[in-house]
C-alpha cells in the first residue's frame, strides 16, 4: 500500500545562498514515496527531511516543477515558492537565425 498519507508535504524553494539550487523540505510521517520520487529526479539527501537539486545547466527550477507534478500524481502535497515558480521556464538556446 502506498505511503502517501495526507500528512506528507514537500516544500520546494530556491536555496538561499545558491539561487539556482532547489531545496526540498519534507514533512510528515511516511516519506518513502516522496524521497524516492525526488531521488529519481536528481534530488540528493542532505538530512532526513531535506533534499537538494543542483544541476550543471542551472535549470533546477524547471526540473523542480516537473518533479512537483510527479509528486502530485502520487497524491503528495507540494508547495512551491513564488521565486522557484517564476524561474521555472528553461532558458535553453533560443531560436537560431540564418
Amino acid at each position: 500500500m502506498p505511503d502517501t498519507a495526507p500528512d506528507v508535504n514537500v516544500h520546494l524553494a530556491l536555496h538561499p545562498q545558491h539561487p539556482s539550487a532547489v531545496v526540498a523540505t519534507l514533512t510528515g510521517h511516511t516519506l518513502h514515496t516522496a524521497r524516492a520520487t525526488l531521488a529519481s529526479e536528481g534530488f540528493r539527501p542532505v538530512s532526513d527531511d531535506t533534499m537538494l537539486l543542483v544541476r550543471i545547466d542551472h535549470e533546477e527550477p524547471h526540473y523542480a516543477n516537473i518533479t512537483a507534478n510527479l509528486l502530485r500524481d502520487a497524491s503528495i502535497t507540494v508547495d512551491i515558492s513564488d521565486q522557484c515558480r517564476r524561474r521555472s521556464t528553461p532558458s535553453g538556446p533560443g531560436p537560431t537565425t540564418r
